[in-house]
């Protein structure tokens, strides 16, 4: 199976980069810093877009070190709080590009399991090329309804697993893979994947979403049929730009380090 990991690009001269270069000489951790906050925009998708204070916190950098980046023009001073990275869409992939990708591979599943299905149906005394010619003939309008109501009862593990990794990679809290699963597997044979997706989508990309203590684990979104929401209340206790730090590494408190 596919590795479904975000990622990030690192070109192999980047320690080497004359402005990386400059800022080790003088700090390394800025060094650290940096590469953590490209880390965050790739994992979180905020086009280069990162919270200052959460990445000093995670990194143990300085505001010494984030005048540094400024000074070797690696990082903007938004003036709100964050920071934009660099010429970071021009080495990463934007926001868009990677919801885009999701979604190409979940209408990509749902053409197999439906042309997967049909060929089941036909008898099975006809010819492979009659068989072939009956499923590439198919009426468009036919087979984009058939997309939207492919029953996931005839999905393989190996289906439903991918179905459940791509819900897994967007939900924004992490919480209970394993009780998620079971959740999802029984929603989406009873709603369908379409109409789960497109719900865990609106949710996960509503501004208003709430901070993470109050989103609801995936099991308890998908029991309680969440996916059928109105969008969050509007929030007046942060600004619109301000990314969400979802479930990560990067929401952990470093630990207390002794004063030597």
């Amino acid at each position: 199976m596919a590795d479904k990991r975000a990622y990030l690009k690192l070109d192999v001269g980047y320690l080497t980069n004359p402005k990386v270069a400059a800022v080790s000489l003088e700090s390394p951790m800025a060094v650290l810093l940096h590469l953590g906050s490209i880390a965050y925009s790739a994992q979180h998708l905020t086009d280069g877009i990162v919270p200052v204070k959460l990445l000093l916190r995670i990194t143990g950098a300085t505001p010494a070190d984030v005048a540094l980046l400024e000074s070797e023009h690696l990082w903007v001073d938004l003036k709100d709080g964050n920071a934009g990275i660099h010429d970071y869409l021009e080495h990463q992939r934007s926001a868009a590009d990677a919801k885009g990708a999701a979604e190409k591979a979940t209408i990509a599943a749902n053409a197999r399991w439906s042309a997967e299905r049909d060929a089941a149906s036909m008898p099975e005394s006809m010819p492979v090329s009659m068989l072939n010619a009956s499923v590439s003939s198919m009426p468009r309008e036919r087979e984009e309804k058939e997309r939207k109501d492919t029953p996931v009862a005839t999905a393989t593990p190996a289906d439903l697993t991918a179905m459940f990794d791509a819900f897994w990679a967007l939900y924004p809290s992490k919480v209970g893979r394993s009780a998620a699963y079971k959740s999802f597997v029984k929603a989406v044979k009873g709603a369908g994947i379409d109409v789960v997706m497109a719900g865990a989508t609106r949710y996960a990309n509503d501004r208003n979403l709430p901070d993470r203590q109050f989103i609801p684990n995936p099991a308890t979104w998908l029991n309680q049929g969440r996916w059928a929401d109105d969008p969050c209340p509007r929030r007046t206790d942060r600004p619109d730009t301000t990314p969400r730090t979802g479930s990560s590494i990067w929401d952990r408190k470093p630990p207390v380090r002794s004063a030597s």
